[in-house]
């Protein structure tokens, strides 16, 4: 068989695996992704390991989808409560 015929045929299997899988992948579900940076810290004193120290900062988009969910929150908890009222 000709080597060249062979790797051919060899480029096309792969096309054919690859658009099977590009097009039986279906639509994706999509989902918010958070990106945090976080640090530990060990706190020490006299007497040796006193604590750990945490710290997560939110990327700024999730943070600000966050505080526009509490305010909506709050807002829905007032209007709540000025109905129960009625």
């Amino acid at each position: 068989m000709n080597p060249n015929r062979a790797a051919q045929g060899l480029g096309w299997t792969v096309a054919l695996v690859y658009a099977f899988f590009a097009l039986g992948a279906g639509a994706a579900r999509a989902h918010p992704h958070i990106f945090i940076k976080q640090r530990v810290a060990a706190l020490f004193d006299k007497n040796g390991l006193s604590g750990i120290r945490l710290t997560w900062r939110f990327d700024p988009l999730y943070s600000s989808m966050m505080v526009s969910a509490a305010i909506l929150g709050f807002a829905v908890l007032l209007m709540i409560g000025a109905l129960a009222q009625v």
